[in-house]
């Protein structure tokens, strides 16, 4: 895409996002990985003496619900090497989506992302359809305590303070159904809107695909560095970061 190009879409999508009444914007794995938040699901950078238990899986059992019932000593092995989410902070997306939502040129985000960074930059209108790694609670007492309950113990099995049962991250997990509250509230913003913005998703499969395409809204705007399926559907499509779009946007 050559520089003239890239001022005639940004352009496009100004107008839009100005003259657009329910502007939604759909986060994706991609929006916190700009801010260093590495991929979950690989077992990358898993190497210490600790973690050899955990290595003997794939990450998708070591992050299912099948694996912290039954092994629950590899899921938080696991999870506290590669779920830290705390220290992150918000990146030129989330600070732009924060200031669009202030300025009433955003109805809200649906995100696919459990680290809070939306919420942290300032945005208060978040669907979190896969819930959040900042809190944990107790499937006994269903008492909810923050997430740092999970790593004071580095990897060993949590206890809830009140029951004395295992603790367990608010994110959900392989096997598990997607929060129904936050599902629900994501697509009645779908149905509503008439600008949806996918950033940093591949629109292959999973909710983000069947909200994407539940879409029946006027302009549908793809932002991501590879290509998706839904790119021919779409009014606008930037084959590039989120940060570096989004940045270009006036609030």
């Amino acid at each position: 895409m050559t520089q003239t190009d890239t001022k005639s879409k940004i352009g496009m999508l100004n107008e839009i996002i100005h003259t657009s009444e329910h502007t939604v914007f759909l986060s994706g794995p991609a929006i916190s990985a700009q801010c260093g938040i590495a991929d979950f699901r690989s077992l990358r950078g898993v190497t210490l003496q600790e973690t050899k238990k955990a290595r003997k899986y794939d990450a998708e059992y070591l992050l299912s619900r099948e694996c912290l019932l039954k092994e629950p000593e590899a899921f938080f092995t696991y999870y506290c090497r590669r779920v830290d989410v705390r220290s992150a902070e918000p990146g030129e997306t989330h600070r732009k989506l924060a200031q669009l939502e202030k300025a009433g040129l955003l109805e809200g985000i649906i995100t696919l992302n459990v680290d809070g960074l939306h919420q942290k930059a300032g945005s208060v209108n978040v669907k979190e359809i896969c819930g959040t790694a900042l809190e944990c609670s107790c499937d006994s007492c269903h008492t909810t305590y923050s997430s740092d309950l999970i790593y004071a113990g580095r990897g060993q099995i949590p206890q809830c303070p009140v029951c004395h049962r295992m603790l367990r991250p608010m994110i959900t997990l392989y096997g598990e159904l997607l929060p129904e509250q936050a599902m629900e509230g994501a697509l009645e913003m779908i149905d509503r809107a008439d600008c949806l913005i996918v950033g940093g998703c591949k629109l292959v499969s999973g909710p983000a695909q069947v909200l994407a395409s539940r879409f029946k809204g006027k302009n549908l705007v793809i932002i991501n560095a590879q290509k998706t399926k839904m790119d021919q559907k779409a009014k606008l499509v930037f084959h590039a970061g989120a940060d570096r779009i989004m940045r270009l946007v006036e609030v």
